[in-house]
Formats: C-alpha cells, structure tokens, sequence
C-alpha cells in the first residue's frame, strides 16, 4: 500500500477521473479530507484539528525548549488555519524559532514566532493573510477530541 498525505492540490494532481482512464483515482481508495473532519459536515469547525495539549506535546518535545502559553496559543492557531501550511508552517516556524530561543535560553513566544513567520514569508501582505486566517480560527471551550 501506498499513503499519500498532502492538501487539495495534491488530490487534484492525482484526479485522472476526467480522462479516458482513471487508473489512479480507481486505485485510491480513501480519501480523507481532515478539515471536513473538523466540520462534522457543516461549515463551521465543531472542533480542532488539533487540541492545545496536543500542540503542546508535539512542540515541546521536538524542540528541547520551553513554550509560553502565548506561543502555544500562535502555533495553535497556525496549525488549525486552513489554507496556509497548518501544521507544516507551524513546524517550520517552531524550529527556526527553537533554535534561537535555546541559543538565548530563553522559551519560544508568540513575538518569536511572528518575527520568524515575517522573516519565513517576507511579505507584509502574505503575513497579513495568515493573520487573518489566525484570527478565524474558533476558541474550542472543550479540547479533548470527540469521537468520530
């Protein structure tokens, strides 16, 4: 078996079903769409993609570095916006970031963060976006995961 994780472009790039063939879409078997998973088929999230401790664990593990609660709260953020690289943005902006916060002994913080995302994306219009998308994403009250 072969997985192929990856965002909506990558499913349109294997999407040979408007051909004669349709090869690969017929060998395809699962398609997940995880955002239609946070949605609970609505339009809007009934839960994250991922949870705060979640977030947490992931990070501080990887880095070897403390995480202020505010920088919790923007790597939260990052990875449950949708259509800016979410856990991927997230991860790159965390090392970067982890990186000069060990070299200072310091934590990673949310001005941390945003300082490397400006540096990651050069753009004030682009970070501008991301922010936006930042400030869509809901406040969960409850952060354990249903069932589903």
């Amino acid at each position: 078996p072969v997985v192929l994780f990856g965002t909506r472009d990558l499913d349109r790039q294997v999407d040979d079903r408007d051909r004669f063939f349709g090869q690969l879409s017929r060998r395809i078997t699962v398609r997940l769409d995880l955002n239609d998973w946070a949605r609970d088929g609505g339009d809007e999230p009934v839960r994250p993609l991922f949870t705060v401790a979640e977030i947490q664990k992931i990070f501080e593990t990887q880095g070897q570095v403390r995480l202020s609660s505010d920088g919790v709260a923007t790597l939260y953020k990052i990875a449950n916006s949708e259509g800016h690289g979410g856990m991927g943005l997230a991860r790159t902006m965390f090392l970067i970031a982890a990186q000069a916060a060990k070299a200072r002994s310091k934590p990673v913080t949310a001005a941390l963060l945003m300082q490397v995302l400006y540096e990651l994306r050069g753009k004030k219009r682009l970070v501008r976006q991301i922010e936006n998308a930042m400030d869509h994403v809901p406040e969960f009250t409850n952060q354990k995961r249903a069932a589903g």
